[in-house]
């Protein structure tokens, strides 16, 4: 699997939103997901693979 491109950034500074784009030579994929700060930890709350 090859990753062509990874984009992220803050949203607020408790927020960060990220996406993936994966080629396994059959397909290209995006992953995409929303973190959030919850008591000093990160946690995903969003996450889509399409």
């Amino acid at each position: 699997m090859t990753v062509r491109r990874v984009i992220g950034g803050a949203v607020t500074e408790a927020v960060w939103e990220g996406s993936v784009i994966l080629d396994d030579g059959t397909r290209v994929r995006g992953v995409a997901v929303r973190l959030e700060d919850h008591r000093g930890r990160w946690r995903a709350t969003a996450l889509r693979i399409g």
